[in-house]
């Protein structure tokens, strides 16, 4: 599994089961489904989140946007990984 500068893939889903990863002001995150995902940012965010991955990106850029000023350390990334051949 290789995440960092921009790129996120593994070469094995069998071995390294997490197909998404949320990072964030306060800590990481990694979730084998895009419904945990989704659940995960539903509750930072404190409404149904739709189970996609534009969505979920979506969803945390509102809530920065709404928040930063609250906290200027506010962020979040959120990434898909890719199964590649080595």
């Amino acid at each position: 599994m290789e995440s960092g500068c921009g790129v996120f893939t593994t070469n094995s889903f069998e071995y390294f089961p997490e197909r998404y990863f949320l990072d964030s002001y306060e800590d990481w995150e990694f979730f084998e489904t895009i419904e945990e995902a989704a659940k995960h940012v539903s509750k930072i965010v404190g409404h149904s989140v739709e189970t996609s991955v534009s969505a979920i990106e979506e969803a945390l850029d509102h809530y920065v946007e709404e928040h930063e000023e609250d906290n200027p350390d506010l962020f979040f990334s959120f990434h898909e990984f890719e199964e590649v051949d080595y």
